[in-house]
């Protein structure tokens, strides 16, 4: 049984969490410091090289400009292991990858081309290793971002609930975001490697987690996600609808993080 509760029946691929300005997490509530579950508990999943159709669902507002995508994710072979965890976009209008490619968990964020210097143009790749992986053993892997402003943009990637690797005065471009995101698959290459292994429990969220809640989404809690699939069927995948641009989420994420 996942320690992450399904909130689906198992007669649907996703379930969809679209929470308003006023379900965002309250101030008064503590937010939990350290994880207490154990990892993945079962063999459950998505196996994206096995599947022949791309999952695909509607991207939550301006996700380019701020976002947060968590995943459970078990490789057979980490150290040959390639392929998109989740893409959004095409390189000619804005492109977001999180990978695993020679022995690495990549995010890569582009908007616009070399050399990247207009207003509303950046390019941002951040890497962590994963060779104390283990074949067939489950992580927790999210990457989060947020557009702030030349200079002052931020975006980290977290293994197992703890922040690895993070760039905090990057410059990222506002104000915008791709329709669809693609779970398993290239947004860009239909024809790219698919990982050889299982991705289960996605999460999606339409601000920057702050490090100090990634342990609790790690252990289940999606407050403020605008979508959680537990892939408990092979059902057809359903488009997510557009969730709101939650601004006070996005604002208290923004006060968590330290600079």
């Amino acid at each position: 049984m996942k320690l992450i509760h399904s909130i689906a029946s198992s007669a649907m691929i996703l379930t969809i969490i679209n929470l308003s300005a006023a379900s965002s997490v309250p101030a008064e509530v503590p937010v939990p410091q350290t994880g207490t579950g154990t990892g993945h508990g079962d063999g459950s999943g998505f196996r994206p090289a096995e599947s022949k159709p791309s999952l695909r669902y509607r991207a939550p507002s301006q996700f380019g400009s701020h976002g947060t995508f968590a995943a459970w994710i078990n490789l057979d072979d980490p150290s040959t292991a390639s392929g998109a965890i989740f893409s959004a976009g095409t390189p000619d209008t804005g492109w977001m990858l999180l990978q695993i490619a020679e022995g690495k968990l990549t995010f890569l964020l582009q908007r616009g081309v070399k050399p990247f210097v207009g207003e509303d143009e950046c390019y941002l790749n951040i890497s962590t290793p994963i060779d104390t992986w283990a074949p067939g053993s489950w992580h927790h892997v999210a990457v989060a971002w947020d557009a702030r402003g030349p200079g002052q943009s931020l975006a980290a990637l977290f293994i197992d609930g703890q922040m690895v690797e993070e760039r905090n005065t990057a410059s990222l471009a506002q104000g915008w975001g791709p329709e669809m995101l693609f779970i398993g698959s290239s947004s860009a290459s239909a024809a790219g490697p698919r990982i050889a292994g299982t991705l289960d429990n996605v999460a999606v969220f339409p601000f920057a987690v702050p490090p100090d809640q990634m342990n609790a989404v790690l252990d289940g809690d999606l407050t403020g996600a605008a979508l959680f699939a537990d892939f408990e069927t092979d059902s057809d995948a359903k488009d997510l609808r557009l969730s709101p641009d939650d601004a006070a989420a996005r604002a208290e994420s923004r006060a968590k993080w330290s600079r």
